[in-house]
Formats: structure tokens, C-alpha cells, sequence
């Protein structure tokens, strides 16, 4: 099977990438800035050639999964550093716009181009990598938690869009992880987290790559849902 991981280089999108090696299925592994091993192209979603190249880099394609993250980062270390607690000082309406636009109509144009390939697949699996913030509500940048509304409506909308074409559309909402973007949270939201969840500990990456890959290569008939991944918070 052939798969395409948006986002490989990231803590996620690694190990995502390695369960699916792992089990003998080809790898399309993208990166951005941070290239790994297993990372061999280049992405960048607002580059219409690279939109263009993704086309020609897969002959073939049975499943996508989104773990782009632009301008993340930024994001929650300006939330982490903020002076002013609970008064927004953390927004930037510069990266607000570039994580609006990645989450919202680049992925649209990327998921119409590719379209035609899904299509031709006996089982063809669409993952959003989203967020815990989409279930419970949990501090966390505003930003990063209205990219993930737009996840859910992907997931609503497309699943409803793309269905008739056999192709099944799901999130995978983790809880806070041990590594990745969850480094920058706050200690007292780290803190409540453990205290709340019933496993008493944070998830791994590892974890969310063995979801993902049973919904690529198994699931046959769930779509339009959110896997949550909290430990039971």
C-alpha cells in the first residue's frame, strides 16, 4: 500500500511514518525545514510547485495523512512567554493567518489534486492529525485551537463530500504527548493533565502512529469521526 505523510519530519508525522515502514508499505514522507532520514521531499503547503510536484511523487496512493504544522511553534511559545495572562498578548495576527490558510485552503486544493488517485484505491483512508482541544476544552493558544475547527469541519463536510467515492475521512485527536508541541505548554496545564487523566501519564507518538496505521490499512467504514487519544481525561 502507498501512503503520504504531510509533515514526516515532525514528532508525530515520524513515527507515523516509521510504524507504516515498519509493517512493508511505501512511504512518501514530506519535510519542511527539519529533514530526518525517512524524510525525502521537500513540502511546503504554500508552494504551488511543490503543490504541483506531490502529484507526479506519488503513482499511486491509498492514503494521506495531514501532520502539517506551519507556524506552530511560534504559536505556543509566544503563549508559553506571554506576560499578560489571559489577555491575549500572545496573538500574532501575522502567523494567525498562515496557520488559517495551511489548515483551511491549501489542504483543500491538496486533497482536490490528489483526488484522483485516492479514487483508484480499494480502500481509501484520509487522517487529520488534530487535537484534544476539538473534545475538552484545555488551555491552549486560540490560534492553534481555531486550526483544529476547521479539521472538524474538513472531517464533517468531507466525509459527507467524499463517501460516495468510498473514501473515508477520520481525525486523530491526542491529549497532551510526551513530546512535540505539547514541550511548550504551560507547567500548570501539564500539572492539571496529569492529575485529571485516568492513566496518570502522557501519551506517545508511538501510540498515535499504531491508530493511524489500523485506519489506513483496516478501517472500511468508519468515517466522519474523532479518534481521541486522552488517556481519559
Amino acid at each position: 500500500m502507498n501512503y503520504l505523510i504531510l509533515g514526516g519530519s515532525g514528532y508525530i508525522g515520524s513515527a507515523i511514518t516509521n510504524e507504516l515502514v515498519k509493517n512493508n508499505h511505501k512511504v512518501f514522507s514530506t519535510y519542511y525545514l527539519n529533514r530526518k532520514d525517512h524524510t525525502e521531499f521537500e513540502f511546503d503547503i504554500f508552494n504551488n510547485e511543490h503543490l504541483k510536484n506531490i502529484d507526479n511523487l506519488c503513482p499511486a496512493l491509498d492514503g494521506i495523512v495531514f501532520c502539517l504544522a506551519p507556524g506552530e511553534k511560534e504559536i505556543f511559545e509566544a503563549y508559553r512567554d506571554q506576560i499578560d495572562n489571559n489577555e491575549l498578548s500572545h496573538f500574532n495576527e501575522q502567523a494567525h493567518q498562515k496557520i488559517m490558510q495551511a489548515h483551511g485552503t491549501q489542504t483543500l486544493k491538496l486533497i482536490q489534486l490528489l483526488l484522483p488517485k485516492l479514487k483508484k484505491s480499494m480502500n481509501p483512508n484520509i487522517i487529520f492529525l488534530s487535537n484534544i482541544i476539538n473534545e475538552k476544552a484545555i488551555p491552549t493558544p486560540i490560534s492553534f485551537a481555531l486550526t483544529k475547527s476547521l479539521v472538524t469541519g474538513h472531517l464533517r463536510s468531507l466525509s459527507k463530500e467524499l463517501g460516495p467515492l468510498n473514501i473515508k475521512v477520520n481525525s486523530i485527536n491526542p491529549g497532551i504527548l510526551t513530546g512535540g508541541i505539547s514541550q511548550y505548554l504551560k507547567k500548570q496545564a501539564l500539572s492539571d493533565y496529569m492529575k485529571h487523566t485516568a492513566l496518570k501519564r502522557f501519551g506517545d507518538a508511538s501510540e498515535v502512529a499504531k491508530v493511524s496505521h489500523w485506519i489506513l490499512t483496516k478501517n472500511t467504514y468508519i468515517t466522519g469521526q474523532p479518534f481521541l487519544l486522552d488517556g481519559g481525561l
